[in-house]
């Protein structure tokens, strides 16, 4: 149980210094103001996340977004009356999930 508080606080330790790392050689100094916009067309992915990625890099330019960020595609479909929302947002980390138990098999031949 250690060892799995031991990779959530690291975890964390990690995420708290590229947070800080990114502020401190963020590229821009004066962030603009962005509005969202809301569109119900349908427009074709590729330009949608070029326009979110364009928008983002406006107020975050660093080393570490070059390095260590990228976008993730959510698409959201509703129920009723099918209509479809499609966003692309950034992120730095993901957390997975890992086992808790690791085997280890060790095969010896002779």
């Amino acid at each position: 149980m250690q060892w799995h508080l031991q990779c959530l606080y690291d975890s964390a330790l990690m995420a708290f210094l590229l947070d800080g790392l990114h502020e401190d050689l963020n590229r821009v100094k004066v962030k603009p103001y962005i509005e969202m916009k809301n569109d119900i067309e349908r427009r074709p992915d590729e330009i949608v996340s070029k326009e979110a990625w364009a928008n983002y890099k406006r107020r975050n330019d660093s080393i570490i977004v070059d390095t260590f960020h990228a976008q993730l595609k959510s698409t959201l479909v509703c129920p009723e009356c099918e209509l479809v929302s499609v966003t692309f947002d950034p992120f730095c980390y993901l957390t997975l999930p890992l086992p808790y138990r690791v085997r280890v098999f060790c095969l010896c031949f002779k």
